[in-house]
């Protein structure tokens, strides 16, 4: 299943998201996985320096009012997810984040299927 699938089973066909960045990762995000950028309409960021991004409005996080209820979109970094998804959880937001966890088993099992018969 792509990153984009899994994404769009996790909303509402008609779900506005807030996007939580506008760096690489927002761009590889809105190319890579067009139909899920569709959701998109409002773009944040701690470091807040242009109004606009990929066309959408953009402001500071802080100003985003605190019982907006869309859901927030990391569109950050993979290793800033886990933190910044505790910290906005920890604010009352619901998050969307798209990186994919793995165990140490299931990485083992994949190695262990990939390795050729002796």
């Amino acid at each position: 299943m792509s990153l984009q699938t899994h994404m769009l089973t996790r909303l509402e066909p008609d779900q506005r998201l807030i996007c939580f960045g506008t760096g690489e990762t927002a761009n590889l995000l809105r190319t890579y996985a067009p139909r899920l950028w569709q959701h998109v309409d409002l773009c944040v960021s701690d470091d807040f320096s242009d109004p606009t991004f990929a066309g959408l409005p953009a402001r500071p996080y802080r100003e985003l009012a605190p019982d907006d209820a869309r859901p927030v979109l990391l569109a950050v970094r993979d290793e800033a997810q886990p933190r910044l998804a505790a910290r906005l959880t920890n604010e009352g937001r619901q998050v969307l984040t798209w990186k994919v966890e793995t165990d140490a088993a299931s990485m083992e099992s994949a190695r262990e299927s990939t390795e050729p018969s002796r």
